[in-house]
């Protein structure tokens, strides 16, 4: 094999290698949790526009076994506020199970803006169902994997005599699978393609001039023995002839006559 096949063969195996390096990693995903509000074009959402949002507000949702939940609301409290706030929700299973929790809200004073905010600081979950899995649930957020298939119902609990909410939702957490990589498919499928047509190329091509070299010598082998064999002829040809003229014949010698020789150059032809 010569030293430019087999850089071409190298050169290809590397382009093979490369663009199943490259497919690989285009599978590559991450995932991004996505909140859903509205699901089939039905919506789990209320605002105060909409609705008056009291004690006993409901949104009946349905989740499936693995599908995970949380609640979003808004305040519409102006201030001066009190110096603690508790918000309250209790969400029904499909075995009608309460899982009840509530948010604590303070009083917070931004010196940057230099007002005052209500801000979330803390989650207390009071009594849990079967049906939700709220292992996941941080200090400041509730997320609740159902565990049964069917329709969840939130419950806004409201202990003031007072509107508080200006907005709720009964949110659905849907797990967005992500491909970063996606585009270094069709980058690694050429790059493999070309990789693969390469080294074929490069095998195929050296085994034809290989084919070629030995059919050029087999023909001038041929060539030289039929070359052989037409002198052969010919000259025996001619020593006939000059035969003809000589009783004891032309070529005739010491050690042979002319027909041992004659004899043996055609001998010699036909091998």
């Amino acid at each position: 094999m010569k030293r430019r096949k087999k850089i071409w063969l190298a050169f290809s195996i590397i382009l093979v290698f490369l663009g199943i390096l490259l497919i690989s990693g285009s599978t590559t995903y991450t995932t991004r949790q996505v909140e859903s509000v509205s699901e089939n074009g039905i919506s789990y959402e209320i605002s105060k526009g909409e609705q008056e949002i009291k004690n006993g507000t409901k949104i009946i949702r349905n989740f499936k076994t693995g599908e995970k939940m949380t609640v979003r609301f808004t305040h519409s409290l102006k201030p001066p506020y009190y110096d603690f706030y508790i918000i309250n929700f209790t969400i029904i299973s499909p075995n009608n199970e309460a899982t009840v929790f509530w948010y604590e809200l303070e009083p917070y004073f931004n010196r940057y803006s230099g007002e005052t905010q209500l801000v979330i600081t803390n989650l207390t979950i009071t009594k849990t169902s079967k049906d939700i899995d709220t292992s996941q649930t941080s200090k400041a957020t509730f997320i609740g994997e159902t565990c049964t298939d069917g329709n969840y119902t939130l419950v806004y609990i409201s202990p003031y005599p007072f509107q508080v909410l200006s907005y709720v939702a009964f949110v659905k957490i849907i797990d967005v699978k992500e491909y970063p990589y996606a585009n270094a498919f069709l980058i690694g499928t050429t790059i493999l393609c070309t990789g693969t047509i390469l080294a074929l190329w490069t095998v195929i091509k050296g085994k034809t001039k290989t084919y070629k070299r030995f059919k050029f010598r087999q023909t001038q082998q041929l060539l030289r023995v039929s070359k052989t064999r037409f002198n052969c002829h010919c000259f025996v040809l001619i020593i006939k002839q000059f035969n003809a003229f000589s009783s004891r014949g032309f070529f005739y010698t010491k050690l042979f006559k002319i027909d041992e020789v004659v004899n043996f150059l055609v001998r010699k032809c036909h091998k």
